[in-house]
C-alpha cells in the first residue's frame, strides 16, 4: 500500500495503485492522467524499473471531501454524499456542511409529482426474513411489507380483523376459522389463497429458532376452500388470535421461494431495491386496503458518526423552531442481563447484587448525556427510582469472593453504547470490577454461540404496542437471550408464569403475572433494570400525520405531503 503521506505528498508504484483500484496497469494510467488534468494532484513517474512514483496532492484530504459534500449537496445526490459518510473521517469535517446535507433529507417532491421521504440509518438492515428479525427496525420494515390475518388495535386492546374479513372461534374455543378477503394480490400480482396461509405456518413450525413457539397450541390447519382456513389447536389459547398478529405471520406465497432481496408479501410498501447501504421502499399501488400517500421511502446507510453528528446539529440549529417533536416513551427498557448458564461467578447473588449497586444510573445519565427514566420494572408505568448504595460493593464483592476476574460486557456497536460502557468500565475498576468491552453487531444476535461469548449483557427491549405478547416474546425467543442466560431455577419458575399467562383471559390477571415476574427477577438480581429510553425525534412540520407505528417508528403507510 501507499507509505505514509508527508507534507501532502505520497510515493507510490503503479502495482500498488493496480490493487487500490481493482483495474488494469492501462486503465490506472489513462484514471491518473484525467485526475492531473483536473488539479487533484501532480504526478511524478518513478524514472527506472522499480523505482516509486510520486504524487503531490493540491489539496488536503479534508478540503477534497468538504468540496465534494458541497458539490453533491448543490446537485441533491444524496447517493453520494451518503457514500463519505460512511468513511471513517472526523466529525469536524461534517459539521461544515451539516445544514446543506439536513435539507436533502425529509420530504422531497420530485419533477415526477412523486412524494419522497429520504432518511439515513447507522446500519446496514440484518436480516427482513419474518422467521428470524429480532430486532425493531427489521420488524418495522416488515410490517410496512406484509400483512397477517389479523391486527392487534392497542387502543381498544382488541384484535380485528385484516388479510381475514371474518373469523369464528367454535364453542370448545380450539377451533378458528378464517374468511380471507377476495382478490388480495401479493407484490408479484399472484392472489392470496388459504393455500398461502397455511404454507406460511408450516414455515413457521419447521424453519424457526426465534418463532416457532408462536406455533405451539396449533395442531393442524386445513384449507376449507380457497377463500376459508381452520386452524385447530390442541387446547385453549387465550393470546392464539395476538399470536397471529405478529410480523412472524406476515402471509407469503407459498408459489414463490422467499427471498429477502425480492421481498414479495401483500404489504401496502414493495421493496424497490435493497442493497448493503440502500433501501427503498415504493408505494403498492395494489394494496387491498389505503394505498399508502407517499410514493417511495429512501434509507441510506451512514456511519454511527455521522449519523449521530448530523442529528446533534439538527437538534442546535435554528432550523428546530421550524420542526415539530415527537416524544416517543415507554418502548421498552434497558438492562443488564446476567450469563449464569456459562459463568459461575454470575451464579453468586453477592456479584449480581454488587454489580446491582455499581451501576448509578441518574450519575452516569449526567454525565454521559442521556435522556432518561431509571427503571425498575418493564414499563415506564410501573418504574420507581432504584436504591442503589455503593456502599455494600466491597462488602458484597468479598462475600461473592470476586478476585478481579475479567467479566465480558457485550453491546451493541452504536456510539452512544460505546459511551455508556465506557464510563462502566472505568466506574467498575474504582471498586476493583474488571469488566471487558465486548461490541456486537445487530448480525451477531442472530449466531448460535453468541451466548458463549458474554457475561453480562447490556441491551434495550423494544417493545410493541402488544405489551403482553411482547412480555411473552421476550423470554420465548431464543434470539433475545433471556431464557438462556437464566439459571435453571428461575427458567422453571419462567416457564411455570408463561403458562399461567398464555391461559389467562384476564387482562388484570396476566399484569399481575407480569408484576410477579418482575419481582422475582429484581429481587434475585437475575435482571439489573436501568432505564427506559426516551426518544425525542425531530420532524419536518410538512409531514401530515405522523404516528408511530409498533416499535416506535413512524408508519409510513400513514404520512403524507401537501
Amino acid at each position: 500500500m501507499f507509505s505514509k503521506e508527508q507534507k501532502m505528498t505520497v510515493e507510490v508504484t503503479l502495482e500498488e495503485i493496480e490493487q487500490i483500484w481493482f483495474c488494469t496497469r492501462r486503465n490506472v494510467k489513462r484514471v491518473l492522467k484525467q485526475l492531473e488534468a483536473k488539479q487533484y494532484f501532480q504526478y511524478i513517474p518513478g524514472k527506472g524499473r522499480g523505482n516509486r512514483s510520486v504524487l503531490i496532492f493540491n489539496h488536503s484530504f479534508q478540503e477534497e471531501i468538504e468540496g465534494y459534500i458541497k458539490e453533491c449537496a448543490e446537485q441533491d445526490r444524496l447517493d453520494r454524499i451518503a457514500y463519505v459518510l460512511r468513511l471513517p473521517i472526523p466529525k469536524a469535517w461534517i459539521i461544515q456542511h451539516s445544514t446543506d446535507i439536513q435539507h436533502l433529507l425529509g420530504f422531497k417532491r420530485n419533477e415526477d409529482a412523486k412524494d419522497i421521504l429520504y432518511t439515513f440509518k447507522n446500519r446496514e438492515i440484518s436480516t427482513l426474513d419474518p422467521l428470524k428479525a429480532s430486532i425493531a427496525l427489521e420488524v418495522h420494515l416488515i410490517q410496512q411489507l406484509g400483512d397477517t390475518l389479523v391486527q392487534y388495535d392497542s387502543i381498544n386492546d382488541e384484535i380485528k380483523p385484516h388479510l381475514a374479513h371474518h373469523f369464528l372461534i367454535d364453542e370448545s374455543e380450539t377451533i378458528y376459522t378464517f374468511y380471507l378477503r377476495k382478490d388480495v394480490h401479493f407484490h408479484n400480482m399472484d392472489k392470496v389463497t388459504s393455500s398461502d396461509i397455511v404454507f406460511t405456518i408450516k414455515r413457521l413450525q419447521s424453519e424457526s429458532r426465534a418463532y416457532a413457539w408462536l406455533t405451539d397450541s396449533i395442531q393442524q390447519i386445513v384449507c376449507e376452500s380457497p377463500h376459508k382456513v381452520s386452524i385447530y389447536l390442541k387446547k385453549k389459547n387465550s393470546l392464539f388470535l395476538r399470536l397471529l398478529s405478529t410480523p412472524s405471520f406476515c402471509i407469503l406465497p407459498e408459489s414463490s421461494p422467499n427471498n429477502e432481496d425480492e421481498w414479495i408479501g401483500t404489504g401496502p410498501f414493495i421493496l424497490k431495491e435493497r442493497t448493503k447501504n440502500k433501501l427503498i421502499l415504493q408505494a403498492f399501488g395494489h394494496y387491498f386496503k389505503e394505498r399508502p400517500l407517499i410514493d417511495e421511502v429512501h434509507f441510506y446507510t451512514v456511519s454511527q458518526v455521522a449519523a449521530d453528528t448530523l442529528y446533534l446539529q439538527a437538534d442546535q440549529s435554528e432550523k428546530l423552531t421550524e420542526t415539530s417533536d415527537h416524544t416517543l416513551r415507554d418502548l421498552g427498557f434497558v438492562y443488564f442481563l446476567y450469563n449464569q448458564q456459562q459463568n459461575t461467578l454470575l451464579q453468586n447473588q453477592y456479584l449480581r447484587t454488587a454489580l446491582y449497586h455499581l451501576i448509578d444510573v441518574p450519575k452516569m445519565a449526567a454525565e454521559v448525556d442521556l435522556t432518561i427514566l431509571e427503571a425498575s420494572s418493564f414499563s415506564e408505568d410501573r418504574s420507581i427510582p432504584s436504591i442503589r448504595d455503593q456502599s455494600y460493593i466491597p462488602t458484597l464483592l468479598k462475600k461473592a469472593n470476586y478476585q478481579g476476574e475479567e467479566l465480558s460486557l457485550a453491546h451493541l456497536t452504536n456510539e452512544w453504547s460505546k459511551k455508556e460502557v465506557k464510563w462502566m468500565i472505568k466506574h467498575a475498576l474504582s471498586y476493583g470490577v474488571n469488566l471487558k468491552s465486548i461490541p456486537i453487531s445487530h448480525q451477531d444476535f442472530y449466531k448460535q454461540d453468541i451466548s458463549n461469548k458474554v457475561d453480562i449483557l447490556f441491551m434495550k427491549l423494544v417493545f410493541s404496542y402488544d405489551k403482553h405478547l411482547a412480555f411473552m416474546s421476550a423470554f420465548k425467543n431464543e434470539q433475545l437471550l433471556m431464557m438462556r442466560f437464566l439459571p435453571k431455577d428461575a427458567q422453571s419458575f419462567m416457564e411455570e408464569q408463561l403458562s399461567q399467562f398464555e391461559e389467562s383471559y384476564s387482562y388484570d390477571k396476566r399484569e399481575q403475572i407480569i408484576m410477579n415476574t418482575e419481582t422475582y427477577l429484581r429481587q434475585n438480581h437475575h435482571i439489573n433494570f436501568l432505564y427506559h429510553p426516551v426518544i425525542t425525534r425531530t420532524l419536518d412540520p410538512i409531514i401530515q400525520d405522523a404516528t408511530h407505528h409498533s416499535f416506535g417508528h413512524l408508519d409510513f403507510s400513514k404520512l403524507w405531503l401537501p
